[in-house]
């Protein structure tokens, strides 16, 4: 799933975690016509470029049993609920991961993958590092370890003792985002939509 409305953050981003110099350059979009104007490529490569960093997100971002485990990694209101897999299906349980706002391009190689919201500001990979702005829109810096696969991460993280104190459950929680990031704003709507009903996450 994709937003396709919102800025650059500060200059001051600085990419987190990154113990060696920040020397992957990357190219950010929020939307496919974003894409296309920067690359040069057609909307349907930025499509296609979409589509793959929704196949990374759906293999490797994490999975939380309780939204408000999810939202203390991505904020209030980023997280959207997954459909189980069919192996879970009957259990009726419910699954949060991140609402994919943006996706990312390697400017050496033209890797890509899917891109959240960091509560610190700006922008974080599938294994949590921050990006680093990069000085121009569209333009940013990352250490090699950002675009790792993130490592002993559960299919599912189970519920915190936080979380299932907080009233995790309760009527109405949650209930003021259910239809986040599901409008179709300009540059090829949301990103995604395999997820959850009504489009969820993705790239």
């Amino acid at each position: 799933m994709l937003s396709a409305c919102g800025g650059d953050p500060a200059p001051s981003a600085q990419a987190a975690g990154s113990e060696g110099p920040k020397d992957v350059e990357l190219q950010v979009f929020e939307n496919v016509f974003a894409c296309s104007k920067a690359t040069g490529k057609t909307t349907k490569e930025c499509e296609e470029m979409r589509a793959d960093a929704q196949k990374i997100a759906a293999k490797d971002a994490p999975r939380f049993e309780a939204k408000e485990d999810c939202e203390a990694v991505y904020g209030p209101g980023q997280c959207v609920q997954d459909t189980p897999p069919e192996d879970e299906q009957t259990s009726g349980r419910r699954h949060y991961s991140g609402f994919i706002v943006a996706w990312f391009s390697t400017k050496k190689d033209g890797k890509t993958g899917p891109l959240y919201k960091s509560t610190a500001g700006g922008y974080q990979t599938a294994n949590g590092s921050r990006l680093g702005y990069g000085g121009q829109p569209g333009k940013y810096m990352a250490a090699g370890r950002a675009l790792e696969r993130a490592k002993s991460v559960p299919k599912v993280k189970p519920a915190s003792q936080m979380a299932r104190t907080a009233g995790f459950g309760k009527p109405g929680y949650g209930a003021k985002d259910s239809n986040f990031g599901r409008n179709s704003a300009s540059g090829g709507g949301v990103l995604g939509g395999s997820k959850s009903a009504g489009g969820s996450k993705g790239g």
